[in-house]
């Protein structure tokens, strides 16, 4: 009787732990499960929010709002997320999450490397679990993802909130690292059970452990097999008063797990023990003792439960199955105002507001959230919570059903969130992405927002005039007054443009000192044309910051017109554009408007760029070489390398157009060192017929921004050690007079000198050069500009001549007169002390193999050849362009 005893109490207390041990699993899988998808879901809306796509893709300022975002989401203890960019980087070095960490560094690889969500468990000690799993962020306007949010669950926490007996352990693992039991022990307990956490991009696959060691309940009962015993014993002895006995204990007994029971219902916390008898009584009270002791856990984790639906940050709201309120949690009457009996039993929909405070439910099955419920289970999504006051409060709401384990619908729960702060951030962010910061006027996107939708629109019956403006010599204001002053220069041109404009222009700063203006409806075009001429003559800006100050500027327009200078948006901003080029290169402070001649201009412009640039891949940018004589015997001292070019569909050339072009398309520089090139190529056969000439060579200023120049020189040097023996650089008087690096210059002229080079002012007289600084660079020689020779018989300009004569001589400057073209020109150059000299007088440029046929003295041609040579002289295309760059 007594083993069968001993044998029911351990198979009772084997199932009752098996059954013990598999409601603990149960728990840590549906408090695992729950707080993973959660959380997952909840990352995963933030990953689709515009907010994370305006933070991963601009780098400025993004601090201000994502540092409050992040430090709002990761309040809780269990879990916390970190934003990392599309290379795994962390946008915002929050520390969260150690990203040193072997298993974070393989979740972050794997999900760069796949653009898919990858998760991985971390244990430590096996009392320590930590899951990491990723969120991809994708944004509809980019095929590849921007970032990914990084999350890490504290397991072992979450386990810690269930309150599971002491002696109970959990372990947690998935597949690649299964949960296996801490030891082998005989009277250890383990329940295993394999579960699948489903979040909306990835499934998660788990696995728990749990184990109770059986020693200490087997050592209770044998003890009590051996009360049992020892109280056999002793009924032997005690026959008589076991009746009495029995009665009286049994009833006191009875009455003591009686009052326990009625403990524990009252919720209070009961310590059960067993009262030390071994019969049929003692037997119920363990099996009483053991449902009361179930009891008990259950009313702890209801206890639970209960305070995490009263401390929750978020807003909790529970339904019957026919939507009626049935409670809310001190968090949404917090943020709300309602009062909890106002909202007991209404119905939730009517609550749910649009962004026109409109309901969008009525509690019927027909609402676009009830239907979602129905069908998946669940609804996720931003909407308006109505508050007692009226006012609406945006809300991420997270609805779920409530379910039984038999699978009956218990009704619904609602989680709120309020997104205020995330809408205002939002605002302001959109606020600055549209506003310029330094004139306060709309910036370039705000343009292309407010003008795209009038040419997307289908019936285009609409008319608008389009002004690219450029505020003149902004660089001349920021060089002589800073750079404050030229901000404020483009305020007060702001305000010009805004006050004197048509009403009704939208006025937009594009960048810098540019701004564009549409104008709309310009019926009456004949007034408007007058009206905005006026306004580009020049005008006078208050710019003063630290004293007053009075600025004279202007300002270039270039104005394209629509429908009648261009069909679509793209073509209406290039031909406004173009006008604004031409109005800025030929004398500025003017409004042009958009003409087929600006257009031809443009082709021109165009088709002569890609021909030059395949002449320079090709080599057909050669060199002319017109010489140089001495004016009273004709002998050649020299010769001046000329950059020609001749095409075989346009024909010749003028280096007026295409020197200009290449300085206007950054490809000055590759002229400049063709020509060089073929000059130190064709030294040697040209000092072979003229042993003493020096050739010359017009460098473009450009050639000197990063001391290009000098490293070309250097290299040639390195090559060939006498290959600049002979070799003169000319530079414009007017760049030089241009060039506000006068130092980094003067360095770089004394370094070419010290390669072996000789330098000459070309063009002197037209750059009104300071005397002072003229005389502090190291030139060897100066050249008479051309235009003072053509006049030479003006006794003005014979005055001129002469004080360029004197003042070269004064300073031990070889002089070279240019333009040479008639024997009074050289007559008159000889009397004042100028002997040498270049022009149609005696030869213009031409090929190396003429110049090696010539004689080493030439003789002035004839009056009617000399003519005839100029009128072989290079004539610009009929395109409008004033401007001219050096004529290498």
């Amino acid at each position: 009787m007594a083993l069968t005893i001993l044998t029911i109490a351990i198979v009772s207390l084997y199932i009752y732990r098996v059954n013990k041990l598999e409601h603990a699993q149960e728990l840590v899988k549906t408090k695992v499960s729950t707080e993973v998808s959660g959380t997952i879901r909840d990352a995963t809306a933030l990953a689709g929010s515009s907010l994370l796509w305006t933070a991963l893709t601009d780098s400025t300022g993004r601090e201000a709002y994502l540092e409050p975002l992040l430090l709002k989401i990761n309040q809780s203890v269990i879990h916390k997320i970190e934003l990392l960019d599309y290379r795994g980087r962390p946008v915002i070095d929050s520390r969260t999450i150690s990203l040193e960490n072997p298993k974070v560094q393989a979740v972050i690889q794997e999900t760069v490397q796949s653009s898919q969500p990858r998760y991985a468990m971390q244990t430590l000690d096996r009392h320590q679990s930590t899951l990491f799993t990723t969120v991809v962020v994708n944004a509809p306007f980019s095929d590849s993802p921007l970032g990914f949010l990084l999350i890490s669950f504290d397991l072992s926490k979450l386990v810690e909130t269930l309150g599971l007996p002491p002696d109970v352990a959990v372990h947690l693992g998935t597949q690649n690292m299964p949960s296996t039991p801490s030891r082998e022990d005989f009277w250890l307990q383990h329940a295993h059970i394999d579960f699948t956490v489903n979040s909306p991009n990835q499934k998660i696959e788990l696995n728990v452990t749990v184990e109770q060691s059986a020693l200490y309940s087997f050592l209770i009962i044998v003890s009590g097999f051996l009360l049992m015993l020892s109280a056999g014993w002793l009924l032997l002895h005690q026959l008589k008063k076991w009746s009495i006995s029995f009665a009286r204990s049994t009833t006191m007994r009875l009455n003591s797990l009686l009052e326990r029971a009625r403990e524990i219902v009252a919720g209070k916390e009961v310590n059960i023990e067993s009262d030390g008898h071994n019969d049929e009584i003692s037997s119920l009270f363990q099996s009483l003792q053991q449902i009361l002791s179930s009891q008990q856990s259950l009313n702890k984790q209801l206890l639970t439960f209960s305070r995490i639906f009263d401390h929750a940050a978020e807003a909790i709201m529970v339904t019957d199955m026919e939507g009626h309120i049935i409670d809310v949690n001190p968090a949404l009457l917090k943020m709300t105002g309602h009062q909890k009996e106002n909202l007991l039993g209404q119905q939730s929909g009517m609550l749910y507001r649009d962004v026109n405070n409109a309901p969008i439910s009525d509690g019927s099955s027909q609402s676009h959230i009830a239907q979602s419920i129905e069908r998946t289970g669940e609804w996720r999504g931003e909407t308006y919570f109505k508050d007692a006051r009226g006012q609406l409060i945006p809300v991420m709401l997270s609805a779920s059903r409530l379910r039984a384990e038999n699978g009956k619908n218990l009704g619904n729960v609602a989680l709120f969130s309020d997104i205020s702060p995330i809408k205002q951030a939002e605002s302001q962010l959109r606020e600055l992405s549209y506003n310029d910061q330094l004139t306060g006027l709309p910036n370039y996107r705000a343009f292309v927002d407010h003008i795209t939708p009038l040419f997307d629109h289908p019936d285009k019956n609409f008319s608008c005039t389009l002004l690219f403006i450029d505020l003149d010599n902004l660089k001349m204001i920021n060089d002589k007054y800073g750079h404050e002053e030229g901000d404020l220069a483009i305020t007060k041109l702001s305000e010009y443009l805004d006050t004197s404009l048509p009403p009704g222009t939208f006025l937009c700063r594009r960048s810098g000192d540019e701004f564009i203006a549409l104008i709309q409806n310009t019926q009456n075009m004949p007034f408007l044309v007058r009206d905005l001429r006026q306004m580009s003559h020049a005008f006078t800006l208050d710019a003063g910051i630290s004293e007053p100050r009075l600025i004279q500027t202007s300002f270039s327009a270039g104005a394209a017109s629509y429908p009648a200078d261009a069909q679509d948006l793209n073509g209406l901003l290039t031909a406004a554009d173009m006008a604004l080029r031409v109005a800025k290169e030929t004398g500025r402070s003017q409004l042009v408007w958009y003409s087929k001649h600006i257009q031809a201009r443009a082709q021109r412009l165009n088709t002569v760029h890609e021909k030059l640039t395949d002449a320079l891949k090709r080599g057909l940018i050669v060199p002319h070489y017109q010489p140089c004589v001495d004016l009273a015997t004709g002998r050649i001292i020299g010769f001046e390398a000329l950059a020609r070019w001749t095409d075989s569909e346009l024909g010749p050339m003028s280096p007026e157009e295409f020197i200009s072009i290449a300085e206007q398309t950054n490809l000055i520089n590759a002229v400049t060192v063709a020509i060089l090139d073929r000059v130190l190529a064709d030294k040697p056969k040209i000092h072979a017929r003229f042993a003493h000439a020096s050739i010359a060579v017009n460098i473009s200023p450009h050639f000197f921004v990063k001391r290009e120049i000098t490293t070309f020189f250097s290299d040639r040097l390195e090559v060939n050690d006498d290959c600049l023996d002979g070799i003169v650089l000319e530079l414009t008087e007017s760049e030089l007079s241009h060039n506000t690096q006068s130092i980094q210059l003067h360095i770089q002229l004394q370094m070419l000198i010290g390669m072996g080079l000789k330098l000459a002012i070309d063009d002197f007289g037209k750059g009104y050069s300071s005397l002072s600084r003229l005389g502090n660079l190291p030139f060897q020689k100066l050249k008479i500009d051309r235009s003072f020779v053509r006049d030479i018989e003006d006794r003005a300009n014979q005055k001129i001549v002469k004080s360029i004569i004197a003042l070269g001589s004064s300073l031990s400057l070889e002089i070279i007169a240019e333009g040479v073209e008639t024997e009074y020109q050289r007559e008159e150059l000889l009397n004042n002390g100028c002997r040498l000299g270049q022009g149609y007088l005696f030869s213009k440029a031409i090929p190396l193999a003429e110049i090696l046929k010539l004689d080493e003295y030439i003789e002035p041609l004839e009056q009617d050849s000399a003519r005839n040579g100029l009128s072989q002289k290079w004539t610009q295309p009929e395109v409008d362009s004033t401007r001219s760059g050096p004529n290498l």
